[in-house]
C-alpha cells in the first residue's frame, strides 16, 4: 500500500484533512485558497491580455473576437486531441521556440557588429 509521506496518510482526502486542520487551519486554508483560486486568476488574466495584444496588432481583432477565438480553438483541440495530444503538442511547440530562438540568436550574433 502506498503511503503519502511522514503522515502515513493514505489517500489524498486524508493527506489534505492532516495538513489543513490543526494550528494555524485558518491560515493555511486562506493561502491555499490564494495560491489556489486568486493567483491562477491572475495568470489566466495576463494570458488573455497578452492574447488580447497580439490578436489586435498582428491580426487586427478586437478583443471580444480574440477570446472567443482562442477559446474555439482551444476547446476544439483539447476534445480532439485529449491530455496525450496535449501533451504531445506541447512538446513539439517547446521544441520549436528553442530552434526559433536559437536561431534569432545566431543572427544576432552574426549580423551584429560588436564593438570593442
Amino acid at each position: 500500500m502506498l503511503n503519502f509521506g511522514e503522515d502515513q496518510s493514505l489517500d489524498d482526502l486524508e493527506f489534505y484533512e492532516l495538513r489543513y486542520s490543526g494550528k494555524g487551519q485558518l491560515f493555511k486554508r486562506f493561502r491555499a485558497f490564494y495560491l489556489g483560486a486568486v493567483f491562477n486568476i491572475l495568470i489566466m488574466a495576463s494570458v488573455c491580455l497578452a492574447g488580447i495584444k497580439i490578436g489586435g496588432a498582428l491580426l487586427g481583432l478586437s478583443p471580444v473576437e480574440t477570446l472567443l477565438i482562442s477559446c474555439a480553438i482551444t476547446v476544439i483541440y483539447s476534445s480532439i486531441g485529449g491530455l496525450r495530444g496535449i501533451i504531445i503538442t506541447d512538446f513539439f511547440q517547446f521544441i520549436l521556440a528553442m530552434v526559433a530562438t536559437f536561431g534569432l540568436l545566431m543572427k544576432l550574433f552574426l549580423c551584429h557588429k560588436f564593438r570593442d
